[in-house]
């Protein structure tokens, strides 16, 4: 086993660096996976609106990262003499991925919407809100270091990926915000949580539609 794992840390290490937000991004779909499938189970069980929701934030996360992963791995695989996707190819998968970042934006709105609404159908004790705290910043953490290793690297999958990661970083932001002002008592809660969450996942969808927009007019002016 510690041979092994010595032989997976140096392909890691040995790998460039694109390669390695690809590694570190595959990691995270079985977490998504089980996430994604927990809260869908609670959700069954509890009838509950946001968990339903929040469970198809997670599985748009999974598909997202699912896509561009796959589509990198296509890329590694070609030939030396087709190392290049087409133009046209390259186009249609960023244009995909923007449209898997104006779904997530939206269940991410839902997300906000329902908190807004109707509250948070979570209330956690002193240890919890600190624990849940802690999982939000380390997922905005996360993304941070996504965006500062992958800087100069300006891959269009690395690209959409980064996006996903915010938005990801977001939510958790969302729901520690949610967490810490409830263990405060802090009056109307859910409604400032929510409308903050919303605020956000606005911005996402803006995003993925102005890259979306780029794309047409991009595409209009190479018909004349």
């Amino acid at each position: 086993m510690p041979k092994v794992m010595s032989y997976l840390i140096h392909l890691y290490n040995s790998a460039s660096r694109e390669s390695r937000i690809m590694i570190r991004s595959s990691l995270t779909l079985p977490v998504s996976t089980i996430i994604a499938l927990t809260n869908a189970g609670l959700a069954i069980h509890y009838r509950s609106i946001w968990m339903l929701v929040l469970s198809g934030y997670y599985l748009i996360l999974l598909l997202a990262r699912g896509y561009v992963i796959q589509h990198q791995r296509r890329r590694y695989k070609q030939s030396a003499q087709a190392s290049l996707l087409s133009f046209q190819q390259e186009r249609r998968f960023i244009f995909i991925g923007a449209w898997l970042l104006v779904a997530l934006g939206i269940a991410f709105a839902g997300i906000s919407a329902v908190m807004y609404k109707s509250g948070y159908p979570r209330h956690y004790g002193t240890v919890a809100s600190y624990v849940v705290a802690l999982m939000g910043f380390v997922k905005l953490i996360g993304a941070i270091v996504c965006l500062i290793q992958s800087w100069r690297l300006h891959s269009g999958g690395l690209g959409l990926l980064k996006s996903y990661s915010l938005a990801d970083g977001m939510v958790g932001i969302v729901t520690t915000q949610y967490a810490l002002l409830a263990l405060e008592h802090f009056k109307n809660v859910a409604v400032v949580t929510g409308g903050f969450g919303l605020v956000l996942a606005n911005l996402f969808i803006i995003i993925g539609l102005l890259n979306i927009i780029r794309l047409y007019r991009k595409d209009h002016q190479c018909q004349f």
